[in-house]
């Protein structure tokens, strides 16, 4: 068999056991001398298999390397040396230059895709594809345990044959480390994906040809030829303790102690796709990357189609919120048509989906002198499922890939309490301008989570939790949400509410213990009219007026800067002509990156500086500091310049009843209201999807005027145990139905009790364990009455019909009606 024929059979297999076949009848499988160690390592099994923990971060790198790859083809091609001073000195900057037409650049806009013509972004994704083979799977739901294999091909710079080791198949290998607009630099993104790959021998098919252009015209040997080899796992034998990676190089050069990979003579090589043939399109150079039965967690059928975001080509969107390029995501088991994935961000920048005043944006200043842009998008009711997972609400980007995420609960903490908007919210993190230490102490090297043990990444969360409570948008929409949802479904009196209550009245223990004092009162149910009038900002403002001159701050505490503008909304962070922010001390030194900024919003613009960044030996009380804010943009001849005094005090002891009123002293748990809710409202419920075995989900009431949480309870009047105890005990249906809600919710107010009573736990990376944090109640209750919710009416009836107690002069009142 010669090489051409052997790289085409490899290439057209979809199963491990077709690859084994192939090789054993080639000569290969069985003998030992052929396989040369990945990375020249014998013990490379601790480097590999302790990577990326999630399959489609894995794929991601990749994608990633082959985005590198067209840069760098781009860059060579043009005569340009890409670790030269003059070389872009950013992947945007590559971008604008090789790929959309160069000229000034623009900080702002420039090399983005949001900038691209549709024409455009389809031509250049031809050029970089990701192709599922293989079999389709069966089932109603398409579950059967069968794994398509993901091809990945780029039209970029290629590897020459002999080449492969020091590129392709090395490791600890910093090839990329000196070029500035390329994002992978570790040497990971070629291992990541092989734990994942064929089950039992984790096969992996490399192809690649170097652009001839990049080859001097004295190389000798195979320079311009196609390069291929399989990679393989072997597992553990007397002489190893570990499995070894190692990849196939029967080919042995003189004086050499590895053999090299195969090669065969062609002017070109189909490794693109057209609809329903993974292998038509012919290219003259590229690389080629297969990943035999990839397994990942999700749906493993057309990776193309699908409204719902845990289809591959929506995660891969996700994890790749802002490309440097598109690409084309086909399935050709189905044969549809393929899907140009260019980043989540270019995604919702572009579609009408999101609220009506979002994105919007806000600037973080963090430890180090940096500063984080986050920016918050609220989608419109039900939507949000369609563009991502609940394991992705936030999403930590360096370049425009996810390194990082906290899931959709992270909206739910009692820090954060937009438990109405969780399931239709999406929160980004762009951490691309700090710098090379802070990202090292921020992220794991693997690139798919944050360091547990970083105060980076502790004080962004500390600041997001904060932003995202005090945001006054998100506030006014919860409310709207709620109040719609409450006036188009609820009733007044559904549940039990004076059973409710008098069981209080005669079981005061209950009261002290759960609500201590509090009454059991709904709070305004019905939609409430929004303010009257709109605010209708200008492109370019004509005012930035500071509302004073001078500010005191606690020694530790945060101050805010206030000023009146008729800037629209988005003043700052708009695509096209965005204003400009800084603010500098009386010495004229840069202070920006210790503010933070949201907004403006609606005529007033706010400016934070949490003094308690800063060393004590900075800020200590006396000190004061005069401040020049600055707003510019490119309509203004001279900034809008305001100059503000800033001082130092004591700090104020605010204890001792200080705040809003409370009702029943400092542990009162707040009143809840409680909502029934009927199987046809499971599916996509505001508080998340409920299912026959669901019991209870509760959301923070964003009406309460206080801090302090108050509830609303659901409860799940089509329980399964609901129905299976009226049916058994010939209960009256709706009666055994006040009963499971009203044991329920006490249960549900017990949870509540304990967990806020509990130190917190650090919960992030935890993804969406059940239990894994105090700080998520509502997932607490959610989970812990689901498990309870079996023996609660039988437990609740035991009680309540104890012959004893019923002959007793003060009975104990029973939650059944007696019959």
């Amino acid at each position: 068999m010669d090489n051409r024929t052997l790289c085409d059979n490899l290439l057209c297999a979809d199963r491990e056991k077709e690859v084994i076949k192939i090789l054993r009848e080639a000569g290969y499988w069985d003998n030992p001398a052929v396989w040369r160690p990945y990375g020249d390592l014998e013990n490379n099994y601790g480097t590999i298999g302790n990577q990326q923990s999630e399959a489609v971060a894995a794929i991601v790198e990749k994608i990633v390397n082959a985005i590198d790859a067209r840069l760098t083809n781009e860059c060579r091609v043009r005569g340009d040396d890409p670790e030269a001073p003059d070389a872009p000195q950013s992947i945007r900057q590559a971008v604008h230059r090789y790929f959309s037409g160069g000229g000034r650049f623009d900080p702002d806009r420039s090399g983005k895709l949001s900038n691209w013509t549709d024409a455009l972004l389809n031509a250049q994704g031809d050029l970089i594809t990701l192709t599922a083979t293989g079999m389709r799977p069966e089932g109603r739901r398409g579950q059967r345990e069968v794994s398509p294999c993901i091809t990945i091909a780029d039209s970029g710079e290629g590897q020459c044959p002999d080449d492969f080791p020091h590129t392709f198949l090395s490791l600890h290998r910093n090839n990329k480390i000196r070029i500035k607009f390329v994002q992978g630099k570790f040497n990971m993104g070629a291992t990541g994906a092989l734990p994942y790959c064929s089950k039992e021998r984790n096969f992996q098919l490399i192809v690649s040809r170097r652009n001839p252009e990049l080859v001097p015209p004295d190389a000798a040997g195979r320079a311009d030829e196609w390069g291929f080899t399989v990679v393989r796992r072997r597992d553990p034998s007397a002489d190893s303790r570990s499995s070894i990676f190692e990849y196939l190089a029967p080919s042995f050069p003189a004086h050499s102690r590895y053999g090299a990979v195969m090669s065969f003579r062609a002017d070109s090589y189909p490794i693109f796709p057209e609809r329903q043939n993974p292998y038509a399109r012919n290219s003259r150079y590229g690389s080629l990357v297969k990943l035999y039965e990839y397994r990942w967690e999700g749906i493993k059928s057309d990776i193309t189609w699908g409204s719902r975001g845990n289809v591959l080509f929506r995660r891969l969107a996700v994890a790749l919120a802002e490309p440097a390029l598109p690409f084309k995501v086909f399935d050709c088991r189905y044969g549809n048509h393929p899907w140009v994935v260019r980043g989540i961000i270019t995604d919702l920048e572009r579609n009408e989906g999101l609220e009506e005043g979002f994105p919007q944006s806000i600037d973080l200043g963090v430890a180090r002198n940096h500063q984080v842009k986050v920016r918050i998008y609220a989608f419109k009711p039900g939507i949000g499922e369609n563009h991502r997972t609940a394991r992705h609400g936030v999403l930590f980007l360096y370049n425009g890939q996810l390194h990082a995420s906290f899931p959709i609960n992270f909206f739910r903490r009692q820090k954060v309490r937009k438990g109405y908007l969780a399931n239709d919210l999406l929160v980004t993190v762009d951490c691309s301008s700090i710098d090379r230490r802070d990202f090292e102490d921020l992220f794991m090297n693997s690139r798919d989570r944050l360091r547990s043990d970083s105060p980076l990444s502790t004080e962004i969360e500390g600041k997001l939790e904060s932003f995202l409570f005090q945001n006054e948008q998100l506030r006014a929409l919860e409310k709207n949400r709620r109040d719609a949802a409450i006036a188009s479904k609820y009733q007044e009196d559904n549940l039990r509410e004076d059973l409710l209550k008098e069981i209080l009245a005669v079981n005061p223990e209950i009261s002290r213990y759960l609500l201590v004092g509090a009454n059991l009162v709904h709070t305004g149910r019905g939609s409430r009219p929004s303010p009257n009038g709109r605010f209708e900002g200008k492109q370019f403002p004509t005012y930035f007026d500071p509302g004073r001159a001078e500010y005191n701050v606690g020694v530790g505490r945060k101050v805010q800067l206030e000023f009146k503008t008729d800037a629209e909304n988005n003043y700052f962070d708009r695509e096209v002509s965005p204003g400009k922010w800084s603010i500098a001390d009386g010495d004229g030194s840069d202070w920006t990156n210790h503010w933070d900024r949201p907004g403006p919003n609606d005529g007033t613009a706010r400016f934070y500086w949490d003094t308690g960044i800063l060393p004590p030996s900075v800020i200590k009380a006396g000190e004061e500091f005069d401040f020049t804010v600055s707003v510019s943009d490119e309509r203004q001849i001279e900034p809008f310049q305001s100059t503000v005094k800033v001082k130092i005090i004591e700090p104020v002891n605010r204890g001792g009843g200080g705040g809003g009123r409370r009702r029943g002293g400092d542990d009162a748990v707040a009143s809840p209201n409680i909502f029934p809710v009927y199987e046809p409202y499971w599916e996509g419920h505001t508080t998340g999807s409920f299912t026959s075995k669901t019991a209870v989900r509760i959301a923070a009431d964003p009406s309460s005027p206080t801090e302090r949480e108050t509830w609303d309870f659901y409860v799940n009047m089509d329980n399964e145990h609901i129905h299976d105890y009226s049916r058994r005990k010939n209960q009256p249906l709706e009666a055994v139905r006040g009963a499971f809600s009203t044991a329920a919710v006490f249960l549900s107010l017990a949870v509540i009790r304990g967990v806020s009573n509990t130190e917190p736990a650090n919960d992030r990376n935890n993804g969406d364990i059940p239990g894994a944090s105090t700080e998520d109640i509502p997932g607490e209750v959610a989970r812990i009455t689901e498990y309870i919710a079996p023996v609660l009416l039988p437990v609740v009836d035991s009680l309540t019909m104890n012959p004893a107690e019923e002959s007793s002069e003060d009975p104990q009142m029973s939650l059944f009606p007696q019959t």
